[in-house]
């Protein structure tokens, strides 16, 4: 007697959902909960990072509404819930559709685009994320960046970077040997179209670039962050020579000599 076949079907799509304008809500949210999609609808990033960290969704939406879209991302990214595909919902100009992919979303639907549309492409990028395909990490020179645990490995060890030294670093290892400009790292790492404060900048550069040459200290090459005067920062790794030692300063940095070191976002 032969068995049935496996007949189990997966369950409704999990959405969840932050909106700034109850129309743009009304319109998306009873476009897929009439598809049978189960909807959360979110009032403030913070929720939405929270939710996205306790409870298992399919996918996320995000209202494209000024900075709005990008600072959302920006926490997203570096908060380990990159597994979660994120589409825009906004008016869905080239330049607006242009700049939330560059942010990272998935797809970007036009309000008043065909309710179908929209459903469909939530349906696509959920059946893609059932079988996702990550990049886990950036190898550099000597160092590679592990996104799920958010270190800075290197022979013989690993350092723990906070999430803004992490994404700092993930901005420029995504680049090695070009000039990363100041708007980039401002939008990727901060979330924001508006210029942060340069001393900001250059303190997470110092940072991170301690780290690096801790990592350093014992290979044959050294990750070096040159800036490059009101432009931005490029990484390069430079082969070591005799007369270049590295001496690092541990209680500069707060670091030891540990195998593992913590760092905690201040």
């Amino acid at each position: 007697m032969s068995s049935a076949p496996n007949t189990t079907q997966p369950g409704p799509s999990r959405v969840a959902a932050l909106f700034i304008n109850r129309w743009t809500e009304a319109s998306v949210s009873g476009a897929l909960e009439t598809e049978g999609m189960r909807m959360r609808r979110l009032r403030t990033a913070a929720e939405l990072v929270s939710a996205l960290h306790t409870a298992d969704f399919d996918i996320a939406i995000i209202e494209d509404s000024g900075s709005h879209l990008a600072g959302c991302l920006a926490a997203l990214r570096f908060r380990g819930t990159t597994t979660v595909p994120i589409i825009a919902v906004g008016n869905g100009s080239a330049a607006e559709i242009a700049s939330a992919l560059r942010l990272g979303v998935a797809d970007y639907a036009v309000i008043g685009e065909a309710n179908n549309t929209l459903v469909n492409r939530i349906r696509a990028r959920v059946e893609v994320c059932r079988q996702p395909e990550q990049r886990a990490s950036q190898h550099v020179g000597p160092c590679t960046l592990d996104a799920e645990s958010r270190t800075l490995r290197y022979r013989g060890g690993e350092l723990q970077l906070t999430w803004r030294e992490f994404a700092l670093a993930w901005v420029l290892f995504e680049s090695p040997g070009q000039v990363v400009h100041l708007h980039t790292i401002s939008r990727q790492v901060w979330g924001t179209d508006i210029s942060v404060a340069k001393r900001t900048i250059e303190q997470h550069v110092c940072r991170l670039r301690r780290k690096l040459l801790l990592a350093c200290e014992s290979a044959d090459q050294m990750l070096v962050l040159h800036a490059v005067t009101n432009v931005g920062y490029r990484m390069v790794a430079e082969a070591r020579t005799t007369s270049r030692r590295l001496h690092v300063a541990l209680p500069a940095v707060g670091l030891t000599a540990a195998p593992v070191v913590s760092a905690v976002e201040p």
